[in-house]
């Protein structure tokens, strides 16, 4: 007897059934059988099929009677319409991949192997599989493919591959357009050399690195000058690196094709930008030249605001006096590191060529102002030694403008501190930028407020809302986030706690801090609930919602406490 003739012996009675039942229970597989009407009402399913959807038991499935409970909306009506069109065209094995709804109200995907037996008419044997897994993957796999060939197609790059068996080289369409040649190019490298396309001083180097990649040598890079599909000579530069088969086989090359001709037009690009310069100093307060490779001072134009002295010489000198006389001193940190001559040249070439800096400087009065500095790398075409060219423009009224508009939309009116919405923002900024550094969210309330604004007044209430925000906003570091939610809630985010990291001791010593005696003996204090980043949760949703479990606990255990989330918090009671 078959699998399918086992099953029909399912709507039977008496032992033989039984033994069934208990048969498919055991199986490491989801099994069903469907009845095909218009909802895939389930005859029967195994208990491992109700377990890979979250459920105990059958029993604790009892509301899931049809497959249009599990199967995800927008494919159903598919799954539904391919199971007719199977049966009807004489395909009884087939399978569907499609999208269902785990107890948990999360997707997962699922392999169903379908049979259909005409003994059986209007029912379906099934055996569901999760492949939710591999999907991901899959996806995985291809929003890098997809980023690969974006990043691919923003940059003069192109990505080859070369056959070592067959000695074809596949190149992408456009390459193979822009030089003239097939997608597929047999015979290669000699066949590319016939084509005379190819400069002879480069075909030496060309023919070696294609023999040093058939030998097996693991990486290479080169440099040919090769004439494209209008006749016109280009500079590449090529690197290669092969793949091995599981034997230390090699079987195929990646190579990147760079175009480089505009390094060698590195003149024309130096005249550009100096050309450009020069026009946009008329609109500066301050243009200067140095050489960056040999740390020289170049000059600067008579009118220019800030003089240096005379025996100014070197960039770092230059700098430093810079630092010393004009910077305003909350600046200071920002400004050496975007102007330290080791830094820059790194950034050069590194691929950099415009470092841009918003800073203030002093008056002569000592008051500071905004402006925009702006600094220009480019390789000197006969020496090439770095240069470096730093336009200063004066940005203080938008600037101040900018800062105004700012704070007047991320500022809580009352306590300065953030807003709801904007702290919200920069929590979210922080964890999509910083995933691999751990974080802690904590929610504040603070206790028996209530009773203060009823029995001293809801302007003293302020007063203490005022002064609370300060004491809270005091106990963080540069980079954390403080923010008011609303009323006496407020919530602190502490980014990079290094995970060897206690913060308990913090945590106390914010709730000492908060504990206050106002007028008429009234005292507040504060209780707090704390979650952390990833290991709570990897989105604000779920760290906020978190981090509330735990204030209500800390509220429920006494309050004027903190209490840090633990999965046993949201256990059923």
């Amino acid at each position: 007897m078959d699998l399918a003739e086992l099953i029909c012996r399912l709507s039977g009675d008496g032992d033989l059934k039984q033994a069934c039942i208990e048969f498919f229970d055991i199986l490491p597989c989801g099994i069903c059988q469907v009845r095909i009407d218009e909802e895939l009402s389930f005859v029967y399913a195994n208990e491992f099929f109700y377990q890979t959807f979250g459920f105990s038991s059958h029993k604790d499935a009892s509301q899931i009677s049809r497959a249009k409970d599990l199967v995800h909306p927008e494919d159903f009506s598919l799954v539904r319409d391919q199971i007719k069109n199977n049966i009807a065209q004489g395909i009884y094995s087939f399978e569907l991949e499609h999208r269902l709804f785990h107890k948990s109200g999360k997707l997962i995907w699922g392999l169903i192997r379908c049979r259909y037996s005409p003994s059986m008419p209007k029912q379906l044997i099934c055996v569901f599989l999760d492949i939710s897994q591999r999907k991901n993957t899959e996806e995985r796999l291809r929003i890098s493919e997809e980023e690969n060939r974006i990043a691919f197609e923003l940059t003069d790059t192109t990505m080859a591959i070369y056959n070592l068996a067959a000695k074809t080289l596949i190149l992408p369409p456009k390459a193979a357009y822009d030089l003239n040649l097939p997608i597929v190019v047999e015979d290669v490298p000699y066949s590319i050399v016939k084509r005379k396309m190819i400069a002879p001083e480069s075909e030496e180097e060309y023919i070696f690195n294609f023999q040093q990649i058939q030998s097996g040598n693991p990486n290479g890079v080169f440099t040919l000058q090769v004439k494209d599909r209008d006749g016109v000579w280009r500079w590449l530069r090529s690197k290669y690196a092969l793949i091995f088969d599981e034997g230390g086989n090699p079987l195929r090359a990646v190579i990147t094709l760079e175009d480089i001709t505009r390094q060698r037009e590195n003149e024309l690009a130096y005249q550009k930008w100096v050309q450009y310069f020069s026009v946009e100093r008329e609109n500066s307060i301050g243009y200067y030249e140095y050489n960056l490779t040999r740390d020289l001072y170049a000059g600067n134009r008579e009118e220019n605001i800030w003089q240096l002295p005379p025996e100014i010489s070197t960039f770092t000198g230059a700098v430093n006096y810079v630092k010393e006389h004009l910077i305003y001193e909350e600046d200071l940190a920002k400004y050496t590191e975007s102007f330290c001559r080791e830094a820059l040249l790194t950034k050069f070439y590194s691929g950099q060529q415009e470092v841009i800096l918003e800073h203030r400087r002093k008056r002569k009065d000592g008051s500071p102002f905004w402006v925009l500095g702006t600094i220009q790398l480019l390789s000197d075409p006969y020496t090439s030694d770095i240069k470096a060219f730093v336009l200063i423009k004066d940005i203080d009224d938008y600037k101040k403008m900018e800062l105004s508009l700012q704070n007047l939309i991320e500022q809580d009116a009352l306590t300065g501190l953030l807003n709801r919405s904007a702290f919200i923002d920069k929590v979210k900024s922080v964890l999509a930028r910083d995933t691999s550094a751990r974080h802690s969210l904590i929610m504040l309330d603070i206790d028996h407020f209530k009773r203060l604004n009823d029995t001293l007044g809801h302007q003293f209430g302020d007063q203490a809302l005022v002064h609370l925000a300060g004491l809270l906003k005091s106990t963080l570091r540069a980079g954390d986030l403080c923010g008011r939610l609303g009323g006496d809630e407020f919530m602190v985010f502490l980014r990079d706690v290094p995970a060897d990291v206690d913060i308990r001791p913090r945590l106390e010593n914010i709730r000492q801090i908060m504990r206050q005696e106002y007028k008429d003996n009234i005292q507040v204090s504060a209780s707090m609930g704390v979650s952390y980043f990833p290991q709570d949760g990897e989105s604000f949703e779920v760290l906020y919602h978190k981090s509330d479990v735990a204030l209500y606990e800390a509220k429920r255990s006494g309050r004027s406490c903190y209490m840090i989330y633990s999965p046993d918090m949201e256990a059923p009671q």
